[in-house]
């Protein structure tokens, strides 16, 4: 019988595709998909137990016939299927029934290829298809894959094919595929209403900070009640003050310190200043550490004047000038550092009203260090003076600085520039 007189007879058959017959053009046509199984043959039909890679004529009508296919694709939009659970369900079975067919077993009786194959194992992550094979195939040609009994047929097809397929219902199957393409990127849905701020509460390391975040969490949750439960909420702070605290001077201090930067937080974000009362009462004079002593302080006077507490912001500006005019004046740098952070912290917020007699206390302890600090600490006073649009004590400052200079000082070049800067900053 002709070449020509057995595809007519045959017409219904699947034409086998010998890889050593085609030419290099068609081989690019080719490719394997995630899921291929134990072993490929290259010539003949395989008989039970083998692996057949298989080509429809046009790519089309083979396609078509290609039942119970699985289809390594992305799963359609759950809200997109509602409608046809149900029907998927009955199918599910068969689906599951069929693919138990190839699970991994011992086979008795199978056949084992003479001709010249290819190996392929299944592993955790899906097929590992050969190197040498896999280069020869071509990244955009899609496969249809049939399963008769212990069988893996693939058919290539075309892409415009795949909706044509009858295919199994890969989306609740418990042996899912591996998703391709790109993934849908999930936006997590943002909570309602005020979330704790971390970050700004913990600062400094310390043991037990995630339990003690926990019970912080527990009374966030308590004040953000509508109405808010303030009294039950104020006794999980209370319990965590107690319960935290190890009687050593800076484990204790960074524990009470968390605890402050949260109540405020707290009473900015749920409008609740009187707590502020607390945290002067009970902790704020507990806290060892200079430095967290004058960091909390700090952030004391901010959230006064942010909630127009101005009685509390003043108490808290003066302590902290009060605990800086500890430090010798041999001290500079703790000296500048410590106003340095006042002044930035109640200056940045450009809507913050911070009374005019606070910035004179803050600016007469400033002043209170011009004869005493070095030129270059002298320079940071004229700069801070000016940051509190005290432009004229600035520039006295500044001219101060410029009567001590020898005359070939590479120094008096910035001064002048920081005086002009001065003079044309906007008040």
């Amino acid at each position: 019988m002709s070449k020509e007189e057995k595809e007519e007879s045959n017409d219904d058959e699947i034409e086998e595709i010998d890889v050593d017959d085609v030419d290099e053009e068609d081989l690019e046509d080719l490719e394997l998909a995630d899921a291929i199984a134990d072993s490929l043959l290259k010539k003949a039909t395989p008989p039970r137990g083998s692996v057949r890679l298989e080509k429809s004529d046009d790519g089309k009508e083979n396609g078509n016939k290609a039942g119970d296919a699985v289809q390594d694709i992305d799963d359609e939009e759950d809200d997109e299927e509602d409608d046809e659970e149900d029907d998927e369900e009955d199918d599910e079975e068969d689906d599951e029934d069929s693919i138990s067919e190839i699970q991994t077993k011992k086979l008795v009786d199978h056949f084992i290829p003479k001709e010249k194959c290819w190996h392929v194992k299944r592993n955790k992550t899906g097929f590992t298809i050969p190197k040498d094979l896999r280069g020869d195939l071509n990244d955009d040609q899609h496969y249809a894959l049939v399963v008769k009994e212990n069988q893996l047929l693939f058919y290539a097809i075309n892409e415009e094919d795949v909706p044509k397929l009858n295919l199994f219902n890969a989306r609740k199957s418990k042996r899912r595929s591996k998703k391709r393409g790109r993934k849908k990127r999930k936006i997590a849905k943002k909570p309602e209403g005020p979330q704790p701020e971390w970050g700004k509460y913990f600062q400094f390391e310390f043991d037990d900070q995630d339990k003690l975040r926990e019970v912080l969490s527990t009374a966030f949750n308590k004040f953000a009640h509508k109405p808010p439960d303030i009294d039950d909420a104020m006794d999980t702070v209370k319990y965590a003050l107690v319960s935290f605290i190890k009687n050593t001077r800076m484990h204790d201090s960074r524990v009470r310190q968390t605890i402050s930067f949260f109540i405020l937080d707290v009473v900015e974000k749920f409008d609740l200043p009187n707590l502020i009362d607390f945290i002067e009462e009970k902790i704020i004079d507990e806290i060892k550490s200079r430095f967290l002593y004058q960091f909390t302080l700090n952030q004391l006077a901010y959230t006064s004047f942010k909630v127009k507490r101005y009685e509390k912001a003043q108490v808290f500006v003066e302590k902290c000038i009060q605990d800086i005019q500890k430090y010798s004046d041999s001290e500079g740098y703790a000296i500048m550092h410590s106003y340095k952070e006042l002044i930035n912290l109640i200056m940045r917020d450009k809507s913050l009203i911070v009374p005019q007699d606070q910035l004179l206390s803050i600016k007469d302890g400033l002043l209170s260090y011009q004869d005493k600090l070095d030129r270059d600490y002298k320079i940071q006073i004229a700069e801070l003076l000016g940051k509190m649009k005290f432009i004229d004590a600035a520039v006295d400052v500044a001219n101060h600085i410029l009567e001590e200079l020898p005359e070939d000082s590479p120094t008096i070049e910035d001064v002048n520039q920081l005086i002009k800067n001065l003079e044309n900053k906007p008040i």
